[in-house]
């Protein structure tokens, strides 16, 4: 989707909602602190993620760990986290398209490729943003956290001409709830990826992914 695309009325009236309630706040990362940004990524994906039974719950020393390998092209203005009462419900994580940057670099990363890409980043040459990660904790599921989340972020990048196009991550279609997010914004699928499996003993049963339970 193109990002200065308006987004849907609903997602504005849900922010109006939240934004009115006492407690609630949507803020994005400072770089300077991404220790306590950490800790509120490994809350809200063990508690999003870790309880359906195959993802691992993640330790905070672990998030940044991964902080760190993404801080040279991480653009805060575009990783958000959602609030109440100062604890952390919802994270909607973007990143600006690496492959914008590596098509340049002809397959190598040494020294004069890192100070291309810090150029590159200064400049603002890079106009494709890309998702990385979207949860909000179970308790805060089907109330509209979601929305509240993306328009906070839509109203500070809109308008800036940081960037052109997004391109959202991918869900698997037993993800309903993530489908319907990326279809409530307008956006297009851009492709179709699929998983195939050969069973070598089959009296061991494949199964699909159950469908993700949003109660």
């Amino acid at each position: 989707m193109n990002v200065e695309d308006p987004l849907p009325e609903k997602f504005a009236e849900r922010f109006a909602k939240f934004n009115a309630k006492p407690g609630y706040e949507a803020k994005h990362v400072k770089i300077a602190h991404l220790d306590k940004y950490a800790g509120d990524f490994a809350t809200v994906y063990n508690a999003a993620w870790a309880q359906h039974g195959e993802a691992k719950e993640i330790t905070k020393e672990q998030v940044m760990k991964l902080f760190n390998k993404m801080k040279p092209i991480m653009d805060e203005r575009t990783v958000w986290f959602a609030y109440y009462k100062e604890e952390p419900i919802a994270m909607f994580i973007n990143i600006p398209d690496l492959n914008q940057y590596f098509k340049h670099f002809n397959g190598k990363l040494g020294w004069m490729q890192k100070l291309h890409l810090v150029w590159m980043k200064f400049r603002g040459v890079n106009k494709r943003l890309t998702g990385l990660a979207f949860g909000v904790v179970p308790k805060y599921q089907a109330l509209g956290v979601d929305s509240y989340l993306i328009y906070a972020c839509g109203q500070f990048v809109q308008g800036k001409g940081w960037y052109e196009q997004y391109e959202m991550g991918w869900a698997g279609d037993w993800n309903p709830k993530m489908v319907n997010i990326y279809k409530s914004l307008g956006g297009k699928q851009s492709r179709r990826m699929v998983t195939y499996r050969f069973i070598f003993d089959n009296l061991h049963r494949f199964e699909r992914h159950p469908e993700m339970d949003y109660k």
